[in-house]
């Protein structure tokens, strides 16, 4: 069980702990027990978040911790047609609203690194750090798709860096496999890929401390934000919403439009934004 406790980010540990201390308090309420983790007992479980003040988006985290709990004790995954009409309505009456309603100018980051970068040594931390970011805001890319990002399979050239994200989160509801492609702005790419990856929590350890040296404020913004801040400047810059869409990966027009386009806090400029998005 500790293996199969330490296969799961220490967020995603945080998060589905107080799921399942929640959980055990509904159950046992109910003359249950938490190992009950039946359809009927979850849509019950469902209807009473439903009833307090909990984001749809929050609710599901519920739904997601207790459908592993259920592949763990070799039952079906939670997709029974009841749960999924139930949250369907759920997320009617109770629609997610966005976590910002204005997001950070990546200009301010770009021309952070820029202009704190010299040609005296640095160490590698400090290199890697604020290349992630970079790449972050050039693939709009989430920490997992870094993560997960197949160095293994990368293909090096001249011109681009490319290769399968394995199990990205747009993955997950289709069989087209998702790919990051690198474009430099200037310059060769990497000679040879890295050859070892940092988990997720990592990356978003480290862009944060970039964001927070470059003056964003990580006390509202957190690593995630990245990927609006990269929409919200590319829409405003004049890029498609189309090519946008692409570059996010986002299936759905209306969650792009929603939660990720949205008014930019600053107003510098810097020539080297635009190419990101060519």
């Amino acid at each position: 069980m500790v293996f199969i406790h330490n296969a799961w980010q220490p967020g995603t540990l945080k998060a589905y702990d107080a799921v399942w201390r929640r959980w055990s308090t509904f159950t046992m309420a109910n003359n249950s027990s938490p190992t009950d983790i039946s359809t009927k007992m979850v849509n019950a479980f469902i209807a009473d978040l439903g009833h307090k003040d909990y984001s749809t988006s929050y609710i599901y985290t519920h739904r997601s911790a207790l459908s592993s709990l259920r592949k763990l004790a070799r039952m079906d995954a939670l997709d029974d047609e009841s749960t999924k009409r139930l949250l369907q309505g759920l997320a009617k009456k109770k629609p997610s609203k966005p976590k910002y309603s204005e997001v950070w100018d990546p200009t301010i980051v770009i021309n952070f690194i820029r202009d704190n970068y010299s040609k005296r040594a640095r160490s590698d931390i400090d290199l890697l750090k604020r290349t992630l970011v970079l790449v972050r805001l050039a693939l709009c890319a989430r920490s997992s798709d870094l993560a997960r990002w197949a160095f293994s399979s990368l293909v090096v050239s001249n011109t681009s860096i490319k290769g399968p994200i394995v199990n990205a989160k747009e993955q997950r509801a289709s069989a087209s496999q998702s790919t990051l492609v690198l474009k430099p702005v200037s310059g060769a790419a990497a000679s040879r890929p890295p050859h070892q990856c940092l988990s997720a929590d990592w990356i978003t350890k480290l862009s944060l401390e970039v964001m927070e040296e470059a003056g964003i404020d990580t006390s509202i913004y957190g690593a995630h934000s990245t990927r609006a801040a990269v929409i919200t400047k590319a829409l405003a810059s004049g890029a498609s919403f189309q090519d946008v869409k692409a570059l996010s990966r986002h299936k759905s027009a209306t969650t792009m439009e929603k939660y990720y386009a949205l008014k930019l806090e600053g107003s510098a400029q810097c020539s080297q934004v635009n190419s990101l998005f060519e």
